[in-house]
């Protein structure tokens, strides 16, 4: 660079000489009375003075240029990544030490006046030099090819270009990264773990900022049930005390419930949980969180259940079909704050049962309906319903991880209807958690019996 540098001023000194000599030997001509010449000498003293003008914004560019250039040579010697400097012809002008490293060889300088070609294989020769001919200035040029070390052994790598250019876009140099495809997709699974990572400490930030938050009422309303019974219960009438207790005990059931969802959840998450398969009768147990819901909500919503499977057991964990089935229902009487009917269907098809709740609520916004399987999203017409945000989250999870599909379909003022398709599982599973179940069944009995 320093000899360009050299080369350079003596052209620009030369330049300024030999326009002074113009000049003194024009006049020198008028003096001597030659006065034809009085009109070029103007015209030559204007050229002159652009001349210079282009000449010190020349000497401006390239001193800019040289500051650029070093700057980008310093950048790439210290970075672990390999490096090639080009001119526009693709001859290498410089390489930083990863980049002699990657390539097998000693002292980085060597590569200088080599042909970037000469480090690709024969094989992907061709094409590398006809992706480079057609390459346009601002185009991306990404290419994975073979590598040809030092050692005569080649390396699969990915190629990518950076143009350097002056002012007036002219391509003064080009900057190549190589970079081998194990570290290529290496890098890449590193992203998305960091991504990952981060989206899992969001996810858990907000979860405890909601669960605190949740907590809160239920806490208070034991917290005052309890100073109030502690204080007054002498005084109290029996049907007065019960409805404390009722309130303090919602209150606990409420907390339960959220404790579980979010631990379903964060297990679901974390790829941490634990199916106990044990023989399950469909339409009791149906029907048992049918009349649990209705003696916990009363007369203002009326739950009808209807079913064509005929006694079907199931092999299934019983507590996470509760979360699904319980947090659809308390959905479908949460969101339909007028109350009326809600419609349970249970049917057996082929190998799969499918479960449907439809309520007759104030339904969901069409464009929000894919979102809302996302842990934390409330349509934004909920109001002021209480909520979480997590149910139809943990419902997706809990559906996942018994193989499962679910739907949604819902209207503005007219209802919403999910549905989950779960597979009966094949008659070897079946026996095997029949016998499970008996065993389970037998210990108990044994246990009650001493």
């Amino acid at each position: 660079m320093t000899k360009e540098n050299n080369n350079y001023n003596d052209i620009i000194q030369t330049t300024q000489e030999r326009l002074d000599t113009i000049l003194q030997s024009v006049q020198s001509l008028v003096n001597q009375g030659e006065t034809e010449f009085s009109n070029l000498l103007g015209e030559l003293s204007l050229v002159a003075r652009e001349i210079n003008t282009e000449i010190e914004q020349l000497v401006t560019t390239h001193q800019e240029l040289q500051l650029e250039c070093q700057h980008y040579q310093e950048l790439i010697a210290g970075t672990s990544d390999a490096y090639l400097m080009t001119d526009s012809a693709g001859v290498i002008k410089k390489a930083n030490q990863a980049a002699a490293d990657l390539l097998k060889i000693n002292n980085p300088n060597s590569l200088a006046g080599k042909p970037l070609s000469c480090l690709i294989s024969e094989a992907n020769l061709t094409s590398f030099n006809e992706q480079i001919k057609e390459l346009k200035l601002g185009s991306l040029f990404n290419k994975e090819t073979q590598i040809k070390l030092a050692n005569e052994q080649f390396l699969p790598a990915k190629i990518s270009l950076t143009c350097i250019c002056d002012r007036q876009e002219n391509v003064i140099a080009l900057s190549w990264l190589i970079r081998p495809i194990e570290d290529e997709h290496q890098n890449l699974t590193n992203r998305a773990e960091s991504e990952k990572e981060k989206e899992l400490s969001e996810l858990k930030t907000r979860l405890i900022q909601t669960v605190s938050h949740e907590f809160r009422t239920p806490l208070n309303m034991i917290h005052i049930s309890a100073q109030l019974l502690e204080k007054y219960y002498h005084t109290f009438s029996r049907e007065k005390s019960k409805r404390f207790f009722h309130k303090t005990r919602t209150a606990i059931k409420y907390i339960t419930e959220l404790l579980d969802d979010v631990l379903v959840y964060s297990q679901a998450e974390s790829g941490k949980l634990q199916l106990t398969n044990k023989l399950l009768d469909l339409n009791q147990f149906t029907a048992k969180l049918i009349e649990e819901q209705q003696l916990l909500r009363g007369s203002k919503y009326r739950i009808k259940f209807g079913s064509n499977c005929q006694s079907i057991s199931v092999c299934v964990d019983e507590k996470l079909l509760h979360q699904i089935f319980g947090n659809l229902l308390s959905n479908a009487i949460k969101y339909s704050p007028q109350g009326g009917n809600i419609d349970v269907e249970l049917n057996c098809i082929a190998d799969r049962v499918i479960f449907e709740v439809s309520d007759r609520g104030i339904g969901i916004p069409a464009e929000e309906i894919p979102y809302l399987f996302e842990p934390f999203h409330r349509a934004k017409n909920a109001g002021t319903i209480p909520g979480t945000g997590l149910g139809l989250a943990i419902v997706k999870k809990a559906v996942e991880a018994l193989s499962g599909e679910i739907t949604l379909e819902s209207e503005i003022n007219v209802g919403t209807t999910l549905t989950v398709s779960l597979p009966i599982l094949s008659e070897k599973i079946e026996s095997e958690c029949r016998r499970d179940t008996e065993l389970e069944i037998g210990d108990r009995e044994l246990e009650d019996n001493d």
